[in-house]
């Protein structure tokens, strides 16, 4: 009897003991959960997929060449527009290049450019990494079997020249006046509204943007309603550089 008392007093501490392990020990604090911010809205370019236009370049009224754009579509978070650049300049100045610019569908703004060039029959061939969050453009450039990286920084946002050219600036007002500063990788813009005028076109009279990009003098006039470049004008060579929509 005395040991049956024994081993039931045993068992009877042990319990006692699990108990005050599990209810009184010290619990670490839960942390609390951190509130999901909501996913930023994706924006939609005015373009549908496959969407091509094209424009043609004069230089002092005399045909030059001709750009042509392509709206590729969506994939994941990234649109694909496509640049083909097609121009001489009285045998002076010669470029043939398309670029391929995936842009980020929520800033609106290039993440990667691969850009083919044949600029005076030589070959290259670019990649330009934008890196949006710590300010940096890296380009990769592969010419006669050699391969250069630089590294540029520049503070974001950043853009790309014809990624600013083809979809009409985020921010900048419709109000006559209003401007805003762009950061391109090399160099600093800045666009503003200058006026809104009408213009004849295939499909009757319209109402257009005309933008001022500073400092390099270009006059850009954009559809009031479609938001697409329809004209620019620009120096070139001690002469005039038009590219116009068709």
């Amino acid at each position: 009897m005395k040991g049956k008392l024994t081993l039931l007093a045993a068992i009877l501490f042990c319990a006692a003991l699990l108990i005050a392990l599990l209810f009184c020990a010290p619990r670490a604090p839960i942390a609390p959960k951190e509130p999901v911010a909501p996913e930023p809205p994706k924006i939609t370019l005015p373009f549908k997929a496959g969407e091509k236009f094209s424009y043609e370049v004069t230089f002092n009224g005399l045909k030059a060449g001709n750009i042509d754009f392509e709206y590729k579509g969506r994939q994941e978070d990234l649109d694909l527009v496509i640049v083909t650049n097609r121009i001489n300049v009285l045998n002076i100045f010669q470029i043939n290049s398309t670029e391929s610019i995936y842009i980020d569908v929520y800033t609106c703004l290039p993440r990667r450019v691969e850009r083919e060039v044949v600029f005076f029959g030589k070959q290259e061939y670019i990649i330009e990494e934008y890196n949006q969050k710590d300010g940096w453009v890296n380009v990769m450039q592969r010419k006669d079997g050699k391969i250069n990286n630089k590294l540029i920084p520049q503070k974001p946002p950043i853009h790309n020249s014809h990624s600013l050219f083809f979809l009409y600036p985020l921010g900048l007002e419709d109000k006559i006046g209003s401007s805003l500063d762009f950061n391109l990788p090399l160099e600093k813009v800045n666009i503003r509204v200058k006026e809104l005028r009408k213009v004849a076109s295939a499909d009757g009279e319209k109402e257009v943007f005309v933008l001022e990009v500073s400092p390099k003098k270009i006059i850009l006039e954009l559809d009031k309603e479609k938001r697409v470049p329809v004209r620019l004008e620009m120096p070139a060579l001690w002469s005039k550089l038009v590219i116009r929509r068709r």
